[in-house]
Parts: structure tokens; sequence; C-alpha cells
């Protein structure tokens, strides 16, 4: 846990830096954002490729701080991955970013390096992008991520790959305070990690409630189920189970 917690307070300490250096050189009318999350979870799959991540409980922490102007801004993010159980790898995440919307369409893009601190293990670096479209009837929103991750270093299997998955989802407003998020999504990949492409890798059902309990705090409880759409031992095998997490979000 000391090498989480030194590899966590360089990742604040470098992103505060650079955000108080974009702040200090923004143009009229841009606005500093910064947003810390805590999340504890009974294990934890991986959003872009559906793989287990973490079969045990953990806890990741996460900072971004960044400028926004009406809707359009940058972003600098760390997150890092701290099993409680030692036999599973520990990793912190870089994000450089930007985001926007346009005609209704809202677009996430940027670079990643994601650092799995564990002798032998590889690092892999990405690209990223993410588009939410306009509402088509209900208030449903349909959406696409996709990542192309590529590994630090060489191997004779090809690690390199993309990675991605879309579906629908809606918020409902439950309360003043209180707001229900649902999601679905399947997703699939083209070859990556050594193992071979899978057009549909899984399946993938969410929700997660938001408790606002203050205008900067935020209580997040989600659960999500998964299944295996692709081969036995495919990316997404042994995730056909429920996840189940937690997380207080601070926005400032």
């Amino acid at each position: 846990m000391k090498k989480s917690f030194l590899a966590v307070v360089i990742a604040v300490v470098f992103i505060f830096s650079a955000g108080i250096v974009l702040a200090g050189e923004k143009e009229e009318g841009w606005t500093p954002t910064a947003e810390v999350v805590v999340g504890w979870h009974d294990k934890y799959v991986n959003e872009a490729s559906g793989a287990l991540a973490y079969d045990k409980a953990m806890s990741n922490q996460s900072v971004m701080v960044g400028l926004d102007k009406n809707g359009s801004g940058f972003y600098l993010q760390a997150e890092n991955f701290a099993p409680f159980e030692k036999e599973e790898s520990e990793e912190t995440d870089f994000y450089a970013g930007f985001y926007t919307e346009v005609a209704g369409v809202k677009l996430d893009a940027g670079y990643a390096y994601y650092w799995v601190r564990e002798s032998g293990e590889l690092d892999y670096h990405a690209v990223y992008a993410a588009i939410d479209f306009p509402a088509i009837f209900w208030q449903i929103v349909p959406f696409v991520k996709a990542e192309y991750d590529f590994a630090k270093g060489s191997s004779e299997i090809s690690m390199d790959g993309l990675l991605y998955y879309g579906g629908l989802k809606r918020e409902f407003q439950l309360h003043e305070r209180v707001s229900l998020l649902t999601e679905i999504s399947v997703g699939g990949n083209t070859g990556i990690y050594g193992v071979s492409a899978e057009n549909l890798a899984f399946a993938r059902e969410k929700v997660e409630v938001s408790f606002s309990l203050t205008e900067a705090l935020k209580l997040k409880v989600s659960a999500l189920t998964q299944q295996n759409l692709g081969k036995s031992e495919g990316i997404a095998a042994k995730t056909d189970k429920l996840f189940a997490g937690a997380a207080i979000v601070w926005t400032f």
C-alpha cells in the first residue's frame, strides 16, 4: 500500500501542477475544473475490453483537473487501482484529453498510458474516443466508445489491437438529489493481448444511482452484470457475474 500511496501522491502533484499552469494561462471565459474520486469494488471489470481486471476487492482513486469553456475543454487525469490482495497487480493510468459538443453530438478523445507496476508486466499506450449521439426517443442516448492499445516494448505475440463497445443509456431524475443511470451495451475487439479477434466479446448491463450529498459531493452506487459472448477462454472469460461498487465524488 505504501507504493500505491506514493504513486497517487506523484500523480496528484503532477496533475495539480499542470492544472495550476493551465489555469494561470487561461483565456477569458475559461474555467478551471477539478474532480477527486475514491471508490471501492468487490471485483472489477475493465470497461473498454470487458476483461476481468480484479477478481477480489479493490479500491480506485482518481484525480482530474481541466479547463472548460461553454461545454468544451481539456483535462489531465490520473487513476490508481489498488487491490486489497497482494497477488493482484497494482496499476496507475494517466490520461490527457479533450471534449466538445457539436450539433448535439458529444465527443471525448485523448491519449492514455497504462502503467502496471508489476515486474515483467507490459505497460500500454492507447488512443481513445467516446461519442454520445443525440437522444433518439424517450431520452435514450446511443453511444459508442473505441480504444486502440499498443504495448510498450516488443513481444513475439501481438499484444496490440482495437477495443470497442457501444449501446444505449438513459438517465432518470428520481429526486432533486437522486438520479439513476441505466446502460446496456455490447463490445468486441480485433484481437488484442495475445487473444484472437472476437467481433462480439461481451454484453453488459449497468445501473448507477447518484446521491447529491452537497453541491460538490456525491455518492455513487453501481451494479454491473456481464455475459461472455466470445470464446470460453476469450477476453471476457470469467465475467458472468455481478460487479458491485461505490464511490465518493468531489468536484470543485
